[in-house]
C-alpha cells in the first residue's frame, strides 16, 4: 500500500507461518543503507518480483495519471464554473433584454395610453363644439322663424288694415261726396282759389303763406295741403307743387306739426312727397304691384294726413307714418335702380343723337343737341346711385359716343373689339380682387393653343410642356408655393417663344412686346413686388396681348392654308383645261 507520509512499505506473504515486512525505500542502495542478507534472499527466491525502477516507474505513473485525474477534475470544475459563469451572464443579458422590452413596451402603451386620452379629449371637445353650435343654429333657427312669423304677421296685419282702412274710405266716399272745407272756410263760399276771405289769402308762388297770429302748425299745414291738391291737374300746377314743396317755410311747417304730434320732425321732406305721391299717383306710377301698393299707400296716407289735421286727434298717426316710411323704403329699393336705368338709357340716347351726323330741317338749320341737360341727368344719377352709378353711366356714354361713329360694315369689327375688352377688364378685376382661377384657365386653354401650333414636332411639345405647365403652376398656387420669379420666367418664356413665330411682317410688333414683357419682369424682380398686385397688374394685359398674338398666327395659316388650296384647285383647273385641249376632236 501506500502511506500518507510518502514512504511504502511492500508486504509479502509467504507459504509459511512467518510474516517478515521488508521496508523499501525510493533511493537506491547506498553504502549507509546496505542491502540485508535476506533482502537478498528473498529477490534471489522471487525472480518475478519486479525490481525497484519498475515500481519506481509504476509508483511514477501512479502520480502521473493521478495527477492527472486531479487537473482533470479540476478543468472540468473549471469548465462548469465557466460554463456557469457563461449561463449566468448569458440569463443576466437576456433579463435585461427582456426588462429593457418590458420597460419600451410599459412606454408604448403609456405613449398609447396618453395618445388615445388626448384624442378622447379632442373627440369630446369637438362633440362639444358641435353640440353647442347645433344648439346656437337651432337658436338661431327658432329666433329666424319667429322673426320671419313675427314679420309675416305683421305684414298681413299691415294688409287687412290697409284693406279695412280702404273698406271704410271707400264707405265714407259713398256717403260724403262733397269736397273738404278746412276749419278756417267752414260756413265761407268755398276753397281758398275760389273765393277766399280778404283776411286769409291764397298763397302765392312767391313765398310763404300769410298766416294771421295764433294759427297753429296743423291749421296753416292743413290750408296749404288742400289748397295744393285742389289745383287744376297739369304740368304747370305740378311744377308749382314741387316748388312749394321745396320751399323752406313749408318744409319748416311740416316739421313743426311732426313735432307737435310725437312724431320726428326730420320727415318733413317724406310727408310733403307722400303728399305728392299721393296726388301725381297717375303721372308717376306704372302698372307694376310695387307702385300700385306704393301708390295706395300713399293715397291712404294723405286720407290720414288730412283726418289728422281736421279733427287733431293725431294718436294713431305716428303708427301711420311708421307704416308709410316701411312702404316707401321698399318701394324705394326696387324703384331707385329702375330710375337709375331709365337715365342711364335717357343718357346714352342723348349722346348717341349727339354723336350721329345733323340732319338739317326744312330750314335749313341743324337739328338742336340735346346735350345741355347732360350734367344734370349724372347729377341725379350720382345722387340716386352713387359715385359708381355716375362712372358707369359716363362709360356708357362714351361707349355710346363711340359706337356712333362706326360704319355698319365695321359693326361686327368693333362689337367684337368692345367685347374682348369687356372680357379682358373683368379679368383684371378679378385678378386684382385675388380670385386667380380665372387666370389659370385661360393659361391652360394658351397652352393648348400653343401646343396645337407644334403638333408636328415632338421635340417642340415636349420642350412647350416642359417650361410651359398651367397645371403646375395651379397646384403652386394652391399650395403656397407660388413665386414672382416663376411667374416673370414663364412670361418672357412665352413672350419669346410666340414672338419667334410671328411672320417677318408682325415681327418687330410683337419684339417690341417681348422687350417690354422683359423690362416689367426685371423691374418687379428688382423691386421685390409683391406677387398678387404683379399679377392684378400685368398678367391680364400679358394674355390679352398673347392671345392676340396667337389668333394672328392662326389666321395666318388659314389664310396660307385658303391660298394653297387656291393655288391647287387652279392648277388643277389649268390641267383639266389643258387635257380638254389636247384631246382629239370625237365624230
Amino acid at each position: 500500500g501506500e502511506d500518507t507520509a510518502g514512504r511504502h512499505a511492500l508486504s509479502w506473504q509467504i507459504m509459511t507461518s512467518l510474516r517478515i515486512s521488508i521496508p523499501l525505500d525510493d533511493a537506491p542502495p547506498s553504502k549507509l543503507h546496505p542491502r540485508s542478507p535476506i533482502q537478498e534472499r528473498l529477490e534471489s527466491a522471487l525472480p518475478n518480483r519486479p525490481s525497484l525502477a519498475e515500481l519506481h516507474e509504476a509508483q511514477q505513473k501512479a502520480e502521473a495519471l493521478r495527477q492527472a485525474h486531479i487537473d482533470s477534475v479540476k478543468q472540468r470544475g473549471q469548465r462548469a464554473a465557466c460554463r456557469a459563469a457563461s449561463s449566468s451572464a448569458r440569463r443576466r443579458a437576456l433579463d435585461e433584454v427582456r426588462a429593457a422590452r418590458a420597460i419600451e413596451q410599459a412606454a408604448r402603451r403609456d405613449e398609447a395610453l396618453a395618445k388615445r386620452t388626448k384624442l378622447l379629449a379632442s373627440r369630446a371637445t369637438s362633440c362639444a363644439y358641435r353640440v353647442k353650435r347645433a344648439i346656437a343654429v337651432a337658436a338661431a333657427t327658432r329666433e329666424h322663424a319667429r322673426q320671419t312669423q313675427s314679420a309675416t304677421k305683421c305684414n298681413l296685419e299691415a294688409k287687412l288694415e290697409a284693406a279695412a282702412a280702404r273698406r271704410a274710405e271707400a264707405r265714407a266716399e259713398e256717403k260724403q261726396r262733397a269736397p273738404l272745407v278746412p276749419p278756417m272756410w267752414r260756413g265761407t263760399a268755398g276753397p281758398a282759389h275760389a273765393a277766399a276771405p280778404s283776411s286769409q289769402p291764397a298763397p302765392s308762388d312767391g313765398g310763404a303763406p300769410a298766416s294771421p297770429d295764433g294759427r297753429s302748425a296743423s291749421e296753416r299745414l292743413l290750408s296749404e295741403v288742400e289748397s295744393e291738391w285742389a289745383a287744376a291737374d297739369d304740368d304747370a300746377d305740378a311744377q308749382r307743387i314741387q316748388a312749394w314743396m321745396r320751399r323752406p317755410e313749408t318744409i319748416e311747417t311740416a316739421r313743426a306739426w311732426l313735432e307737435e304730434v310725437g312724431c320726428d320732425p326730420r320727415a318733413g321732406r317724406l310727408l310733403l312727397g307722400l303728399v305728392y305721391t299721393a296726388r301725381e299717383a297717375a303721372r308717376l306710377f306704372c302698372d307694376s304691384s310695387e307702385d300700385k301698393s306704393m301708390a295706395r299707400e300713399a293715397k291712404r296716407f294723405h286720407k290720414r294726413l288730412l283726418a289728422a289735421l281736421k279733427t287733431g286727434e293725431a294718436d294713431d298717426f305716428p303708427e301711420d307714418l311708421r307704416r308709410a316710411r316701411r312702404f316707401h323704403a321698399a318701394w324705394l329699393a326696387v324703384d331707385k335702380p329702375k330710375v337709375v336705368g331709365c337715365l342711364v338709357d335717357s343718357l346714352v340716347a342723348r349722346r348717341a343723337e349727339q354723336a350721329a351726323p345733323r340732319v338739317p330741317n326744312e330750314a335749313g338749320a341743324a337739328v338742336p343737341s340735346l346735350s345741355a341737360s347732360a350734367d344734370e341727368t349724372l347729377e341725379m344719377i350720382r345722387r340716386l346711385g352713387g359715385a359708381e352709378a355716375e362712372a358707369e353711366a359716363r362709360e356708357a356714354e362714351r361707349r355710346a359716343g363711340e359706337m356712333a361713329h362706326v360704319r355698319a360694315e365695321d359693326l361686327a369689327t368693333h362689337v367684337g373689339k368692345v367685347a374682348k375688352r369687356a372680357f379682358w377688364d373683368a379679368v383684371q378685376e378679378r385678378l386684382r380682387g385675388g380670385d386667380f382661377e380665372c387666370a389659370f384657365g385661360l393659361l391652360g386653354e394658351m397652352q393648348k393653343a400653343m401646343l396645337a401650333l407644334v403638333a408636328h414636332s415632338a421635340k417642340a411639345r415636349e420642350e412647350l410642356a416642359d417650361k410651359f405647365d398651367a397645371a403646375w403652376l395651379k397646384q403652386q398656387a394652391d399650395n403656397g408655393a407660388l413665386e414672382l420669379g416663376s411667374v416673370t420666367n414663364l412670361m418672357k418664356y412665352v413672350a419669346s417663344t410666340i414672338a419667334a413665330w410671328q411672320a417677318p411682317a408682325d415681327e418687330p410688333e410683337a419684339r417690341a412686346w417681348v422687350e417690354s414683357v422683359e423690362a416689367v419682369a426685371a423691374a418687379a424682380v428688382a423691386e421685390r413686388a409683391d406677387l398678387g398686385a404683379f399679377i392684378g397688374d400685368h398678367l391680364a394685359p400679358f394674355l390679352a396681348r398673347a392671345h392676340e398674338l396667337i389668333g394672328r398666327i392662326y389666321e395666318r395659316l388659314v389664310a396660307m392654308q385658303q391660298e394653297a388650296d387656291g393655288e391647287a384647285a387652279a392648277a388643277e383647273a389649268a390641267a383639266e383645261a389643258e387635257a380638254e385641249a389636247e384631246a382629239p376632236p370625237q365624230d
